[in-house]
């Protein structure tokens, strides 16, 4: 009969050490009946996996996603809420501006005076349109606008938000409005002064 090697590895102290980092490095969910959070380890192999796993896109997207979740916009765009928000509020105002033949360009301006506080947007067109069209513009800009809360988690949460904005730079909640068409010329009548002001 062959005699087995019995040989008690946690009593040897390289064997304790590396049990110990190991009990460090891996996430244990439960401790103590509690909920622990996630620790770098945890979620650094998270990420890893990004690596190994089979996308139609190859292994240069994997390796792409795993470079951008470490940058701190792509963390405070996945986290932050109201960050999300104002860049998909962004994203869907210059694509709109973009498709319109007659718009220019746009900005969100800020005026206070005496006290009070005044947002609004500046939209410069390239040809005159009358107020019909330029109500129906912000009428379906603010339906794309609100197409945004269908895809976010907080939905309440993020129709206000949303709500927010288009009472502050396009129409208040007293119908007034907050958004004003005007030309070129304008534009570059706001960037003169602009820069004559830094001087």
């Amino acid at each position: 009969m062959r005699k087995q090697n019995t040989v008690d590895w946690q009593s040897k102290p390289i064997a304790r050490i590396i049990q110990k980092i190991r009990e460090a490095l891996i996430h244990k969910r439960k401790r103590n009946g509690e909920f622990q959070p996630l620790n770098w380890f945890h979620i650094l192999t998270c990420r890893v996996r990004w690596l190994v796993r089979s996308e139609p896109n190859g292994w240069w997207w994997n390796v792409k996603n795993f470079i951008d979740s470490y940058q701190p916009d792509c963390i405070r765009y996945y986290t932050d809420m109201s960050f999300r928000l104002d860049k998909k509020i962004e994203k869907v105002m210059d694509q709109y501006v973009a498709e319109t033949a007659w718009i220019d360009s746009y900005s969100l301006e800020y005026d206070c005076e005496y006290g009070n506080s005044y947002r609004f947007t500046l939209v410069y067109y390239k040809e005159e349109q009358s107020e019909e069209v330029y109500s129906k513009w912000v009428r379906d800009l603010e339906n794309k606008l609100f197409d945004i809360t269908e895809t976010e988690r907080l939905f309440k949460l993020a129709c206000v938000y949303v709500c927010d904005f288009i009472h502050t730079y396009l129409t208040a909640e007293d119908g007034q409005k907050n958004i004003h068409f005007c030309g070129l010329w304008q534009k570059e009548l706001n960037e003169e002064q602009d820069g004559g002001s830094d001087e």
